[in-house]
């Protein structure tokens, strides 16, 4: 007896580990085994939306609310761009690659010009780390060996000749992250991945699942050789039809399918009748679901991101004002050192200036004003002659309750006179 094998061992899946790797003959740190590791992180948060919002969220903390001193949020790094608008952007790009890429400009004299975001994953640090190569082709279909080589941002001023500006590119070095960034949420690549992947599979469930509420079996062959006007055969038609129990085929004015409607089959002879096996999916249903909120809370703390601040068990949190105010305070916390970092190349750049960047407020009550403080801040709008003047009229009683103070405190005489 002839048995069908349907086992067929998977790949070994191994933790990912980035050596370091020289590639002399291009000058350049080999950024993964392919290169183009960059490209890889993209679409890893890309396609996980738990991912990428913690992503978000990360970077939200570390902008927080600009700088301490706001005229410098208004202050022009470049053409049409505030450093507010550059911070808001390197905040993302830290919360993304733990890395800082600008593009300097100086002028004629060597004075900085300009300081502007620049593409991180489009770029490759060389050996010896005194330059950065460039390539705009990285991470399409159209890859060209065609680089541009630009010099490390330093304090120095450098030779002008031929200048093209400086990448100022800066990262915390670990002995992981050594030649060049690695983003410390990556040690949980594959929990980022499969995020993605019980995502993927919800919708195929949804796509492809076989939903018929009743089955019909003709006797008979289906004619595979005759079409008929359209140029259709009667088994090209019955596969169209079988098409419309998954959600495939859909009404374009509705999108709607005909799942859970009757279902035609034929068979030669009653001999014939195929038999349909079910099998039970509800557990692989409700275990999807039940890993999936499990993997998306550990896609957040692989972040850093406490999951309370993404929405995850929010109902009970909210109500919680002491726990509520504590998750956004440990968060505020956790990017201090990006804050910092961030800092740093602000002051490389614009050492005349004090760069310190807010922090995010973890909690703020809106309360509303009583009418005693509303009356205060009607005379404090007053001139001060008319406000003496308004204060002098005031009856004593009232004046007490303005101050805080209870009549009941004061001595009757001091209170007529």
């Amino acid at each position: 007896m002839d048995f069908i094998n349907i086992f067929k061992p998977v790949g070994t899946v191994l933790n990912r580990f980035i050596p370091r790797v020289e590639n002399k003959q291009d000058g350049r740190y080999t950024y993964g085994a392919k290169d183009n590791l960059p490209q890889e992180w993209i679409e890893m948060i890309a396609a996980n939306s738990t991912a990428l919002r913690a992503v978000l969220k990360k970077a939200e903390y570390i902008a927080a609310k600009g700088f301490v001193k706001p005229e410098l949020n208004d202050f022009l790094v470049t053409k049409g761009k505030t450093a507010h608008k550059l911070l808001i952007e390197t905040a993302i790009q830290v919360a993304f690659f733990e890395s800082v890429t600008w593009h300097i400009a100086r002028s004629a004299d060597g004075k900085i010009a300009s300081a502007d975001g620049f593409p991180f994953e489009l770029c490759r640090r060389c050996i010896g780390g005194s330059q950065i190569a460039y390539n705009n082709t990285l991470g399409t279909n159209q890859l060209k060996n065609v680089w541009t080589h630009y010099p490390v941002f330093s304090k120095e001023v450098p030779n002008m000749k031929g200048y093209k500006g400086e990448i100022l590119y800066e990262w915390n070095k670990t002995p992981i992250a050594f030649n060049f960034p690695i983003p410390s949420w990556f040690a949980a690549e594959y929990t980022i991945r499969t995020g993605a992947e019980l995502a993927l599979m919800d919708l195929e469930q949804a796509e492809n699942g076989f939903m018929a509420s009743a089955m019909l079996t003709y006797i008979g062959q289906l004619d595979n050789v005759h079409k008929d006007p359209e140029g259709i055969t009667q088994q090209g038609r019955f596969e169209r039809l079988m098409q419309k129990w998954t959600s495939k085929s859909k009404d374009p004015s509705t999108g709607k399918s005909q799942r859970h409607s009757l279902i035609t089959m034929t068979a030669a002879s009653k001999e014939e009748v195929p038999v349909l096996q079910s099998f039970y999916v509800e557990g692989m249903i409700t275990g999807s679901i039940e890993k999936k909120e499990a993997v998306d809370k550990d896609t957040c703390r692989a972040f850093n991101v406490n999951p309370v601040l993404m929405d995850w068990e929010g109902t009970a949190i909210l109500g919680q004002d002491g726990a509520l105010k504590n998750a956004k305070g440990l968060q505020a916390d956790s990017v201090l050192p990006y804050q910092n970092m961030i800092k740093e190349c602000f002051e490389k750049v614009f050492p005349d200036k004090e760069w310190d960047i807010t922090t995010l407020n973890p909690f703020t009550a809106v309360v509303e004003k009583s009418e005693d403080q509303k009356v205060l801040d009607t005379i404090n709008s007053l001139s001060p002659l008319l406000g003496a003047e308004v204060v002098r009229n005031m009856p004593k009683e009232i004046l007490l309750r303005l101050v805080g103070i209870k009549p009941e405190d004061i001595p009757t005489e001091n209170v007529n006179q």
